[in-house]
Parts: C-alpha cells; sequence; structure tokens
C-alpha cells in the first residue's frame, strides 16, 4: 500500500470470477482509494495476466445528511476474444447484482452498530 500526501492508498488484489462449471475468470486489480473525494477506482494489474482483455471501475460516496448516503457504481470490462451467450449474461446482470448487493448490507449493520433509529431514517423525506 503506499499513501502518497494527498491520502490516496493503492490496493493490489487478485480476484477470481466463478461464472458456470468450467469457466472461471482470474484477474489482477489495482484499486486507488481517494478518500478526500469518498471514491475508489480501480483498473487491470497490467504488470501481471489477466483473463479479462480490460477493466475499468468507480465506486463514489456522497452524503446527503449525517445518516444517508448514496453510493454510485460504475464498471467497464472487455473481455478477450469470443464468449459463450450465457457467460455474457451471467457477467453482464448477475456478476453486477453481486458485486452491489452487499453494500445496503453492510452499510445496515454497521448504521445499526451506531445505536442510530433505522426506523426514522426509513420513514423520513428523501433530500433527493
Amino acid at each position: 500500500m503506499y499513501a502518497p500526501s494527498d491520502g490516496t492508498r493503492t490496493i493490489k488484489t487478485k480476484m477470481v470470477v466463478g461464472v458456470m462449471p468450467g469457466y472461471k475468470y482470474e484477474c489482477y486489480y489495482d484499486h486507488t482509494l481517494h478518500p478526500k473525494s469518498s471514491s475508489l477506482t480501480w483498473s487491470l494489474d497490467y504488470d501481471k495476466y489477466s483473463d479479462f482483455d480490460d477493466v475499468q471501475g468507480h465506486w463514489h460516496v456522497k452524503s446527503l445528511s449525517a445518516t444517508r448516503s448514496r453510493v454510485f457504481y460504475a464498471a467497464d470490462l472487455k473481455l478477450k476474444g469470443s464468449v459463450p451467450k450465457p457467460i455474457l449474461n451471467f457477467l453482464s446482470k448477475v456478476a453486477l447484482k453481486e458485486s452491489t448487493s452487499w453494500v445496503k448490507r453492510e452499510s445496515e449493520k454497521e448504521y445499526a452498530k451506531s445505536g442510530a433509529n433505522m426506523e426514522s431514517v426509513m420513514l423520513s423525506p428523501s433530500p433527493n
């Protein structure tokens, strides 16, 4: 991990995505945490071989109030060669849901730890 004066940190990861029996993708990523802008960006670690041709992505958290935030997610994926349609469908639909579904669960868990009243937040009007 590297922490320059602007507070950013670089995190290297290896991920294996099991799509269906006989199909898995192994990739190496460079993540950069940008705490001052509440965001995380990532791309492939081009120093290592990955099964995807290219990947770029971004998470961003925007605070709406003391008890509410909005999370933005974007990702682009370029596959190598031709890919069977069921795998393409999985990567474009199921993988997206799986890569973001943990956010609600984990944020509510952290919120509950803070002792705040979830019901009052859920019933309050959204500030848009």
